[in-house]
Order: C-alpha cells, then structure tokens, then sequence
C-alpha cells in the first residue's frame, strides 16, 4: 500500500496529526473515529480496535448521526479481520438493529457469518447480489473492500 519512503512519511505525518487531535480533544468521538479509520485503512486493524473501543467509552451518539452506521461497518469488520467473530456479530447486529436501511452492515454481516461457517452457499450468493446490484450509497462507500472479501472467500 505505502509505495516509497515519501508516502510512508505521509502516512506518519497523518497518523501523528490525528495523534495531536485526539490529545487535544479526548472527548470527541469523530476525532477518534477519524484516527480509527485511517488505522483501519492502513490494515492496522490491531491498532484501530482500541481506538474503535474508546468511541463506545465516549458513546456513539457523541459521533455526528452521519458516521454512526459507518462505526458499526468499521468497528465489526476490524473484529472480523482479528478474528473475533462473536464479537463482530454483536457489532453488527446492533448497527443493524439501530440502521436496518444501512445495507452495507448487512452485506458485513454476511461476510461475517461466512467466516463463522453459517449458511456459506447462502451467504456467497447474498454478497454476490449485493455487489452486483448495490441498493444504496452506503453499499457503494464500502464497495472496494466489500469486493476484495467476496473476490478472497475461501
């Protein structure tokens, strides 16, 4: 991902800004959210989880209403990667429960529940709709690595 020692230094200079931010503001979860993300994004999900777990410490609704489903996509799907499963499954569940219109937590869902061994056929051909026809933007924000998931099931 990181190609030379210029973008490598980028990524540090970002990391190290959203350092400052969330030492500046510990009490705003999108400053963490946003620190989370770019972790996450980095495939650094060891490091993304804990910071992931601080915004549930300063609670979801301190996020604004437009991040919340997106914390629950990312959070669970960073659990997932970790291979916490059961985990990921509350995760999801509870964005599902709280966005039922946010298709992309159900398609993580999904993946999830393929990972766990639960209904594989079933949940391979749902994924494979879903990426085909995707029924909202919030399918679309996550199609990148919803593709590279479904493209690496076993």
């Amino acid at each position: 991902m990181i190609k030379n020692e210029a973008d490598s230094h980028s990524v540090e200079k970002g990391l190290a800004m959203l350092q400052s931010e969330v030492d500046k503001n510990p009490e705003n979860a999108k400053v963490w959210f946003e620190y989370a993300g770019a972790y996450d994004y980095l495939g650094r999900e060891d490091k993304a989880v804990s910071l992931y777990r601080k915004i549930l410490e300063i609670g979801i609704d301190a996020l604004p209403p437009e991040d919340r489903p997106g914390f629950y996509v990312q959070y669970g799907s960073t659990l997932r990667n970790l291979g916490k499963l059961d985990e990921a499954q509350d995760i999801f569940q509870k964005g599902i429960e709280t966005y039922p219109h946010f298709s992309a937590l159900k398609l993580f869902k999904a993946l999830n529940d393929y990972s766990k061994g639960i209904n594989l056929e079933a949940c391979k051909a749902f994924l494979e709709s879903m990426l085909k026809n995707p029924p909202d933007e919030s399918v679309r924000r996550y199609m990148r690595s919803l593709k590279w998931y479904f493209d690496n099931l076993v």
